[in-house]
């Protein structure tokens, strides 16, 4: 993986998105119907446009509505942006354009990490990643190199990782720097709820808001090893390694735990990102067992924690054919409900109580026109639909 992969990681965002045009060909053709029950509808997207599946498992086809303009590449995280504009650099925030650069950025893919604050921005270019910040209503100017961008602070300071000796440092709005917070980071993630990052250093897990980082729990009492990965889920932190996950609350406190099964092989591990229920009573990740990365047939299972839970607790199991290489999966919450979706373009809608409703809406998804990528992958996304 790349730095610049690790830092968009690190602050919560994949790797952008193009908003192109749909792929040519035919996109007509009769919908199939999806189970009826449906707690709430849902919206999938493929190249030919976008598919509401009602309630009643009626499925409707209008025009794909990009969320933010044509020829952009954005982050699905907060909905930031950036094109190129007659070499020039076009900055926004889902349909608003925000900013537009003085000086020329060409080629615009060069751009790694992108980070919008309330007044102010800042991205890193280039190979030797240069971090350039600006205000909203200015010109861009170069800070540092070998530095990226990670969050801003409520203050309006700047998060930024430290390329070369690794470390994490704050940035003032114009680029000054105010003072470096770490130097033996073994991981961090910027949390987006809370304008704080949190990060592991000597194994004790530490958070800041700007100001002094206090340590707040120690990765060794907590049974993981010295370099978890840590996943903020606003009102918790999820802490992971190879063997076992940890859930904390703000305040240090065991909010759940698990230990996770053996793998099968290599490629094998948590799947998707973790995500907590809207109460905060419950965290829903997804497991591979027999995921090879060349096309390897085998499980992913949708697991729950709850509340003081020490195993988690198996809620569905997906027989699949694995996409090749790069494959995930996806899960958001509706109330108590939990829609699943994966690379191959399995989508289920399973009821958070155990043994439950199952609502499966793979067959309906890889009929619709556009659907169908390479090597095992669908192009299709899933979401609950807001209308």
């Amino acid at each position: 993986m790349t730095r610049v992969a690790v830092a968009l990681l690190a602050v919560g965002l994949w790797a952008p998105f193009a908003s192109g045009a749909p792929a040519a060909g035919r996109c007509g053709g009769r919908l199939l119907r999806a189970p009826a029950g449906l707690p709430a509808p849902v919206a999938m997207t493929t190249e030919c446009g976008r598919f509401r599946i009602g309630r009643d498992g009626r499925v409707t086809h209008s025009p794909k509505r990009l969320p933010v303009p044509r020829g952009a590449s954005w982050y699905p995280a907060d909905g930031a942006w950036y094109r190129p504009e007659n070499g020039h650099l076009v900055i926004g925030r889902w349909r608003q354009r925000l900013w537009r650069s003085q000086g020329r950025f060409t080629p615009a893919y060069d751009v790694g990490a992108l980070t919008l604050g309330p007044h102010a921005l800042a991205f890193s270019y280039g190979n030797s990643t240069r971090l350039y910040v600006a205000d909203l209503d200015s010109a861009e100017h170069e800070v540092a190199d070998g530095e990226y961008p990670l969050g801003w602070t409520r203050a309006g300071d700047l998060f930024t990782r430290a390329d070369r000796r690794g470390e994490l440092r704050l940035r003032h709005a114009a680029g000054g720097l105010a003072g470096t917070l770490a130097t033996r980071v073994s991981d961090y993630a910027f949390d987006r709820a809370n304008a704080e990052l949190d990060f592991v250093e000597s194994g004790r897990v530490l958070r800041t808001d700007g100001s002094a980082p206090v340590a707040f729990a120690h990765v060794g009492r907590l049974g993981l090893s010295r370099r978890p990965e840590l996943d903020p889920l606003g009102r918790l932190l999820a802490l992971r390694d190879r063997r076992r996950i940890v859930v904390l609350r703000r305040d240090g406190s065991v909010f759940a735990s698990t230990e996770l099964p053996r793998r099968r092989s290599r490629v094998d591990g948590v799947s998707s990102p973790l995500v907590a229920s809207p109460d905060g009573r419950s965290v829903a990740f997804t497991l591979t067992r027999g995921n090879t990365a060349y096309g390897s047939r085998g499980s992913e299972m949708v697991y729950l924690l709850r509340t003081g839970m020490r195993q988690a607790m198996r809620l569905h199991t997906e027989r699949m054919r694995f996409a090749v290489c790069e494959r995930g999966a996806d899960l958001a919450w509706h109330g108590r409900w939990l829609l699943y979706s994966a690379s191959e373009g399995n989508v289920v809608v399973l009821d958070g109580r155990a043994g439950r409703r199952t609502l499966d809406l793979t067959r309906t998804v890889l009929s619709l026109p556009g659907s169908h990528g390479g090597e095992g992958h669908a192009n299709v996304t899933a979401s609950w639909a807001r209308y």
